[in-house]
């Protein structure tokens, strides 16, 4: 009989713990009343979906010194390097000779430089 007590009280127990939760949860909840759904956008017509005329771009011609020099990369060498040693940009370098990827240069390509340079003095020491 004692163990039929203890049961059913703890039985009750759960239950009062579950419904006051229950209740608890219910009194915190608020019911907003939903916005009515927006309407279905309508597709463009056909006309309104052409594409625009594009309208013709002309580059910028660029200025390069009527003076060039060739120049022979060594082993070694990079277009950084280059372009330090000769007082030059590595984009200048690029532009000129059209190379598509700047880290891909290698010995003995002939690379064309801006301007007057002396190719045949030896590098300066770093």
């Amino acid at each position: 009989m004692r163990t039929a007590l203890v049961v059913t009280a703890v039985v009750a127990a759960h239950v009062a713990a579950v419904a006051g939760v229950m209740i608890i949860q219910g009194c915190g909840t608020i019911v907003r009343p939903s916005a009515p759904p927006e309407p279905p956008l309508m597709p463009p017509a056909p006309e309104e979906m052409a594409a625009p005329e594009p309208v013709p771009v002309k580059p910028e011609p660029q200025q390069w010194p009527a003076e060039t020099t060739t120049y022979t990369v060594r082993p070694g060498d990079s277009l950084s390097v280059i372009a330090t040693r000769y007082g030059l940009s590595v984009a200048e370098i690029v532009a000129l000779n059209g190379i598509r990827n700047p880290d891909m240069i290698r010995e003995g390509q002939k690379l064309v430089l801006p301007g007057s340079v002396d190719v045949e003095a030896p590098a300066p020491a770093t």
